[in-house]
């Protein structure tokens, strides 16, 4: 009888980890490289709102202004960002479920449950 050719369970999950690593911009929208972040440092990214602008009280009505708009494109910048990286966390999830077989997907529906 001829030895499996299966790899170790370790081993496996290695290998399509570091496949999905790289991988990952292919299934990624914009923002890829906060995918790239979470699957590099296996933590969540946390995206911060950028504190509103602190004018001098000499600064012109121009630079409030600009300072104010600037602060609105950061704010609009981080919405964005946080909002391609739920959809791009979706389409990993996606790609690993399709790797798993009938019996892992009945074991990973138990623990959700």
């Amino acid at each position: 009888m001829r030895a499996s050719r299966l790899l170790p369970t370790s081993l496996m999950f290695t290998k399509f980890y570091n496949t999905l690593r790289f991988a990952a911009p292919q299934f990624c929208n914009k923002y890829a490289e906060d995918i790239t972040a979470l699957l590099a440092k296996r933590k969540e990214q946390v995206f911060t709102d950028p504190p509103p602008p602190v004018t001098a009280s000499t600064a012109t009505e121009n630079e409030i202004y600009a300072a104010r708009e600037i602060w609105k494109d950061d704010c609009a910048e981080v919405k964005a960002r946080r909002t391609a990286y739920k959809t791009n966390k979706n389409a990993i999830r996606n790609v690993v479920l399709g790797q798993c077989d009938e019996a892992m997907m009945s074991k990973l529906e138990e623990d959700l449950e």
